[in-house]
């Protein structure tokens, strides 16, 4: 992408480790962010979503990206500039493009 101010990161969770009595053993796992690619993140607060259960809720954020990261609905991103969250949350729709070099994700 030419235009790529924001930085797109995923969560990622490492569940604990297990002693041999199947116990999770302390200070292990956690949650972690890890840095996916470089992305543009729009305002939009007009995009109405309809899950499968036909549960209706509003996008806040359209992100769009390399098509490198192949993220998926239920994945939690955020969304830095210059350091500060722009945008947080778990993806409720993605949009793949077959020969367009982009993927779209909204929030």
């Amino acid at each position: 992408m030419l235009y790529a101010p924001h930085i797109l990161q995923l969560k990622v969770v490492t569940p604990p480790e297990k002693d041999e009595y199947n116990r999770p053993v302390e200070g292990t796992g956690g949650e972690s962010w890890e840095t996916v690619c470089k992305c543009k993140c729009y305002d939009d607060a007009t995009q109405e979503l309809v899950s499968p259960n036909a549960d209706v809720y509003h996008s806040r954020y359209r992100i769009v990206c390399e098509p490198k990261p192949l993220l998926k609905e239920g994945d939690e991103v955020r969304v830095l500039k210059d350091g500060n969250i722009r945008a947080c949350g778990i993806i409720g729709r993605c949009s793949y493009n077959d020969y367009l070099p982009y993927n779209q994700y909204w929030l």
